[in-house]
């Protein structure tokens, strides 16, 4: 093994980290247009990522919070409503939450889970709001402190 072939080798895992990047955030788009296909009431749904500056000590590591996503849909009334990862436990009034939005959530959360931390990092970025919606994906810059 040569100082050449090493340097070979890194340009080599470069090329293929991009190709895995790119064929993640088409699978992504693509996976999240059959989300919104199923579920016509969903509006958008986000997480938040970051690395965290301090953590009292511990190695500040990257995490995305795509386990709890925020997510708003169609109420049945018409108005947009925001919905979360706990619906499940939901002990309120059975006309204030219909029961689509278990659905809904359940399917964006499993979409989500098909995702490891280094793929949206690498996707999406570091210290930011992802927001999905039927026609985009954004990002907008997120201050955790």
């Amino acid at each position: 093994m040569s100082l050449e072939s090493m340097k070979k080798m890194r340009e080599e895992i470069a090329i293929k980290l991009a190709e895995i990047n790119k064929m993640a955030q088409d699978v992504f788009r693509e996976e999240a247009n059959k989300v919104f296909k199923k579920h016509p009431e969903l509006v958008s749904f986000s997480w938040k990522q970051y690395t965290p500056y301090f953590m009292d000590g511990d190695p500040c590591v990257f995490s995305s919070y795509k386990d709890s996503p925020a997510v708003t849909v169609k109420h049945l009334n018409g108005e947009e409503v925001m919905a979360d990862c706990y619906t499940s436990d939901y002990t309120g009034p059975e006309e204030d939450m219909p029961k689509f939005i278990n659905d809904i959530v359940g399917s964006v959360i499993q979409l989500l889970s098909n995702f490891e931390d280094d793929d949206v990092e690498q996707m999406f970025g570091d210290h930011t709001e992802v927001i999905v919606t039927a026609t985009e994906i954004t990002n907008e810059e997120y201050d955790h402190d």
